[in-house]
């Protein structure tokens, strides 16, 4: 589920300047705490959690019907002993079914085996479709709180700002209903920079509500929604997938 979207960026100063991407931590907790998730509907947690329990069921039950063939094939050769033991005599009787008992084994061993391993397979098949299902769960959380806490872009920015703290310009790009607000806490904003420097509001409607990239002249840092649900996607992928900024 692509959450991220390229930004164009704008040029404010007459020297364009180039610039890297830089990593910032966002100090939050946004793992979907109990006090988090109660802010999504129930309509929509039981469905997210219908389609977890989906996908688990299914690995289940693929592997279930795989142990159920082994069962079922060890009944026959039961069987087929008892009948042969009847027909050839106890003795020999006998020794045919410990003879199929131990082809038995061998055969319940290696269909076990590769019963496990299908489960392991269907596992690893489902878990991205989990991933996406936690980072749904999660940017739901993150637009709720956003939605119920409107100076989120306030504290965010001020965070940035306080850890960037290099260059002479500083530009806030965010969502155009967000640049009034932090327009009215420019005083604020401007006490976090060096004395001297300049600070300007960028209204930017392809951020979402709640979010803000920061520019200076060394580089830029991403505070967005996006940007942070990309950060967590990497961490769950493990770092194996390139999520970056775009």
């Amino acid at each position: 589920m692509p959450l991220l979207s390229k930004q164009r960026k704008k040029i404010i100063r007459e020297a364009r300047l180039e610039r890297e991407p830089v990593e910032v931590e966002i100090r939050r907790d946004f793992s979907p705490s109990a006090a988090g998730a109660a802010l999504l509907s129930e309509a929509e947690k039981k469905l997210i959690q219908q389609e977890k329990e989906a996908i688990l069921q299914e690995a289940r039950q693929q592997g279930e019907a795989i142990l159920e063939e082994a069962r079922r094939k060890r009944a026959s050769y039961v069987e087929e002993a008892r009948r042969e033991g009847m027909e050839i005599g106890y003795r020999q009787g006998m020794e045919e079914a410990r003879r199929k008992a131990r082809i038995l084994e061998d055969e319940a061993r290696s269909t076990l085996e590769e019963a496990r391993r299908v489960y392991r397979e269907l596992l690893e098949e489902a878990e991205p479709r989990l991933i996406e299902l936690s980072l749904l769960l999660a940017e739901k959380i993150l637009q709720k709180q956003v939605s119920l806490a409107p100076e989120t872009v306030f504290n965010l920015a001020r965070q940035v700002l306080e850890e960037a703290r290099a260059g002479e310009t500083y530009l806030i790009y965010a969502h155009p209903q967000d640049v009034e607000f932090l327009k009215n806490a420019w005083k604020e904003l401007r006490d976090c920079l060096p004395e001297g420097a300049g600070l300007q509001m960028v209204a930017d409607k392809k951020i979402s509500p709640g979010g803000c990239r920061v520019e200076t002249d060394t580089g830029y840092y991403d505070a967005t929604l996006e940007g942070q649900l990309a950060q967590l996607k990497k961490l769950l992928l493990g770092g194996e997938e390139n999520v970056g900024n775009q």
